[in-house]
């Protein structure tokens, strides 16, 4: 082919996407800019055109009723009154005037479709002599087409939405834009990290959070693949339509959530107002829902059950807010805010948190050191991330530290002595029983290398001895399409603020499955931080973290920003 003066990639991904009718007007416009500037990109372009037609024959020529339909759409439609009689003729149907190489193979009969005079026969027998006219006439109506400035353009799709906001935002395809007032037209979008607000011609605005693969149906429809957005829908927007694999949602003008697994499964919470869900595999199974409600769609049983919002049910990111460090869709997932009821992005609670004895939620209050009764794992209802919580101690006999019945084998003994529970967040202070509480009744958040922690800048999770949680990362996987779990990366240690005049210590353990991947030692002042990276493979199904200690005091231990990374399987 002809040399070319420009970056080869691009040139061939817009032929490409030409050829394919996925050319939009600004790089069609380009495109021809480009030929008529530099005659070797005109040259390369018809090159490549002719190899394209050639590769789009069939080997002997037979099933072919028409060349125009090689063509890509953006070149049907051209409506030059003699491009179809010039394009489409035929070919001599005498065998006795052929090599003997053709003898055995049919002849192609191209008639025009609309034509006053016959097309003139080629007066050459050959039939290689015939294909070269062809190839000519080809790339002569071609090049007539585009340098001409075709009089119909690449038929592309309507503009049915546009960026509002966005943050941290990725596409799968780099040719998106994420600007405020990028237009979207119909289509597939795939959106690989951060969040983006988007805004359909009717009104209706959608946020959405990585990973998600949606598509633009209309000015007030969509078709949710997998992932999760929020709808704002405007009185002139009522009628707004979701569909999933398995369900169809319609809008009552009101504020709601709807997420999709890649699956089939469908979670809607309703915010404000009502919306309809429907199964579209048995129509009879349909329901309304109104503000504080939620429904689940069920793939397998098909069954579609209903319940009301609660703390734990913080699963749709509702705003942007660009000042918390709360995990990043679809590349880190907090799992503070996952314990603080969140989705692992921000909409937990700071200082929400788990009874280890119960698995109830409940918020972080000062209290006195306890001794649990029982060792037993506790399963944590209406939280899909967390398997459940205990009290780990190995006087007791065996630890169960799963809802699949893994154990503990490496517990020490503490006493089963614990202190507040599990918690989103750092606040601290003196217990109840503790005389210099009257001198120091405040809360306080724990400092960690002079880092104030427990706040949406500086998230932590508050594991004090002697307690564990076990995360479900199969879960969290059936939740994230096309995205894998690839590392539990944490800080941890003992906070600064401990009194001077107490020297607490501690074991930290993680744990993959039962197995024992990290063990360390804390001690105040010294050795009171450490930092964690624990790899993760595909078959990995548990992640556990437990603190444990012989003497629970002033132990005012922290995991620091403790996140699941995330990367595109």
């Amino acid at each position: 082919m002809s040399a070319v003066g420009q970056p080869r990639e691009r040139l061939d991904r817009q032929l490409y996407r030409l050829l394919e009718d996925r050319l939009t007007v600004r790089e069609f416009e380009e495109l021809q800019a480009q030929m008529k500037a530099d005659p070797a990109v005109l040259e390369y372009v018809l090159d490549y055109l002719i190899l394209w037609s050639g590769l789009h024959q069939s080997r002997y020529l037979t099933n072919i009723h028409s060349l125009e339909a090689e063509l890509p759409a953006a070149l049907q439609d051209c409506d030059l009154p003699t491009f179809r009689d010039y394009w489409m003729f035929q070919v001599e149907e005498d065998l006795e005037r052929m090599d003997a190489t053709h003898e055995d193979q049919p002849l192609v009969v191209l008639r025009p479709k609309a034509s006053t005079q016959r097309p003139v026969r080629p007066k050459e027998p050959h039939l290689k002599r015939s294909l070269v006219n062809l190839a000519a006439l080809f790339l002569f109506v071609v090049s007539l087409l585009i340098l001409d400035r075709m009089v119909t353009r690449p038929r592309i799709p309507p503009v049915v939405a546009q960026v509002v906001e966005s943050h941290e935002l990725k596409w799968s395809d780099p040719s998106l834009l994420h600007e405020p007032g990028t237009l979207l037209r119909a289509g597939w979008i795939q959106q690989e990290a951060g969040l983006v607000r988007l805004r359909l011609k009717k009104g209706a605005e959608l946020l959405l959070q990585a990973p998600c693969t949606l598509k633009l149906i209309g000015d007030n429809e969509v078709y949710l693949t997998d992932g999760s957005l929020t709808a704002t829908v405007p009185p002139e927007a009522v009628g707004f339509r979701v569909s999933t694999l398995n369900a169809d949602l319609i809008d009552y003008g009101t504020e709601f959530g709807i997420f999709a697994s890649r699956d089939g499964d469908v979670e809607t919470h309703v915010f404000e107002g009502e919306v309809e869900l429907r199964s579209l595999k048995d129509r009879s199974v349909r329901t309304r829902l109104k503000k504080g409600h939620a429904g689940l769609l069920d793939r397998l049983s098909g069954s579609l059950k209903t319940h009301r919002l609660t703390e734990k049910n913080a699963r749709f990111v509702r705003r942007i807010d660009r000042d918390h460090r709360i995990g990043r869709p679809g590349r880190l997932l907090s799992l503070a805010d996952v314990v603080g009821g969140g989705n692992g992005y921000g909409t937990g609670r700071i200082n929400q948190g788990l009874d280890p004895i119960s698995g109830m939620s409940h918020s972080y209050r000062r209290g006195q050191t306890l001794q649990a009764t029982s060792s037993r794992f506790r399963k944590v209802l209406g939280a899909k991330y967390i398997d459940g919580v205990f009290i780990p101690d190995g006087a007791r006999g065996p630890v169960e530290i799963s809802s699949t019945g893994l154990i503990f084998d490496d517990c020490p003994e503490t006493g089963s002595w614990y202190y507040v529970g599990i918690y989103n967040g750092a606040q601290m202070s003196y217990a109840e029983d503790d005389p210099r509480l009257e001198e120091n009744p405040q809360y306080h958040q724990a400092l960690l290398d002079k880092r104030e922690y427990g706040t949406p800048w500086n998230p932590a999770l508050s594991l004090l001895p002697n307690q564990g949680i076990t995360f479900d990362l199969d879960a969290i996987r059936a939740d994230m399409s096309n995205v894998d779990l690839s590392a539990f990366r944490s800080g941890f240690g003992l906070s600064e603020t401990i009194p001077e005049e107490e020297t607490p210590s501690l074991y930290v353990w993680v744990l993959i499955d039962g197995k024992v991947v990290f063990r360390q030692e804390c001690r105040f002042p010294d050795n009171r931080s450490t930092r964690i990276l624990i790899p993760l493979r595909v078959t990995d199904r548990f992640l556990t973290l437990i603190t444990t200690a012989e003497v629970t005091g002033y132990c005012w231990a922290l995991f620091t920003d403790p996140v699941l990374e995330l990367t595109r399987d």
